[in-house]
């Protein structure tokens, strides 16, 4: 992917500091107060921690923020001051 400042980051190499997610903080509740039930497991957290949470790109150069919209394209916000 690339930043229209220019910065080039590569996406496919696993997770690089630029990567982030956005969780909707039910998710991250519902997930977390599974930790303590009986019938707790990895899966079923990672089902619901990651249900509804969307990719972020954050350039380190320019400070754009790129939000995956899951069609293999980035919507892009930039800062303003």
């Amino acid at each position: 992917m690339q930043c229209q400042c220019g910065k080039v980051y590569n996406l496919s190499s696993g997770s690089s500091n630029a990567e982030r997610m956005l969780v909707l903080e039910k998710q991250f509740h519902l997930a977390t107060d599974m930790i303590n039930q009986p019938n707790y497991n990895a899966e079923l957290f990672y089902d619901t921690f990651y249900e509804e949470e969307i990719d972020v790109v954050l350039c380190d150069q320019c400070g754009r923020i790129h939000l995956y919209n899951g069609d293999g394209k980035y919507i892009t916000y930039i800062v303003e001051n």
